[in-house]
């Protein structure tokens, strides 16, 4: 239940130390500019990247789509509805 990065100030609503999503936001697009990276993060980058290595150590997707509050595995995985429609008419049954 605790912050993963703590703000220096106290929110006015939570009562908590806890970064709002768009200080978060912030904080990056300045660790973006002083890297010089030209590469989109964003908050949700860190959400993709603790997906992927967490299912590169369990091999589970399932699990995976669970921790990190996916209904699916094709949320999880990004498979779009026209992908499975175009999947079903290759196989030409």
């Amino acid at each position: 239940d605790q912050p993963l990065f703590r703000s220096q100030k106290i929110s006015k609503l939570t009562n908590e130390y806890r970064l709002t999503p768009k200080s978060y936001y912030d904080i990056l697009q300045k660790v973006k500019a002083e890297l010089n990276l030209s590469e989109n993060i964003g908050t949700h980058t860190m959400r993709k990247t603790f997906g992927y290595n967490y299912f590169k150590l369990t091999k589970n997707m399932e699990l995976t789509s669970k921790t990190i509050g996916h209904k699916s595995v094709a949320t999880t995985i990004g498979i779009t509805n026209e992908e499975v429609n175009n999947a079903i008419l290759e196989l030409n049954l």
